[in-house]
């Protein structure tokens, strides 16, 4: 019993800090698809929920490839750091490959966050004992969203340059 205790604990926090902010923000970006014009649309590979997903996936996998060893509350620098990049390089890179120039990116920054936080979330609420999990998870989900939210609309903005169909003058 003491796993399922420990998921409730955590599922609260998550739910209230993250899973709520971060719902209502899909939502957002689900209205902005749904009101965007076809002209937004490119031949690009990823639909939203396909960048979504797999946005998700690879925030999963960093905090796999950089987190899931070591100390848990005494991560190097260099681990942080290479979250950092890793990170920026997903949301960029899939950013690019998402077929709706203007709400694509924003998907791949949401899903990114969730997987990572979640993960992180999973790993440090069972492991302490003085609930400060919950500070480092809020800290996560209000300073990476914010960064990268920033990052998708660096991304939107350059895309939004070269996506768009030229009209004749």
């Amino acid at each position: 019993m003491d796993i399922l205790d420990d998921l409730v604990s955590i599922a609260f926090p998550v739910l209230i800090f993250g899973g709520i902010p971060m719902g209502l923000i899909g939502a957002v970006i689900i209205l902005l698809h749904r009101n965007t014009s076809e002209d937004s649309r490119t031949s690009r590979p990823l639909g939203d929920t396909a960048a979504f997903l797999l946005a998700t996936v690879a925030g999963v996998l960093t905090w796999v490839a950089w987190l899931s060893w070591g100390n848990h509350w005494n991560y190097d620098p260099w681990q942080v750091v290479g979250c950092v990049i890793t990170g920026l390089v997903l949301v960029i890179g899939l950013g690019f490959l998402t077929r709706w120039w203007r709400s694509g990116p924003l998907a791949v920054a949401l899903g990114g966050l969730l997987g990572f936080s979640t993960t992180w979330a999973l790993d440090s609420g069972p492991s302490d004992s003085t609930g400060l999990w919950g500070v480092g998870y809020m800290m996560i989900v209000i300073g990476g969203g914010a960064a990268l939210g920033i990052l998708a609309a660096v991304v939107i903005a350059v895309r939004s340059r070269g996506d768009q169909p030229r009209r004749a003058t």
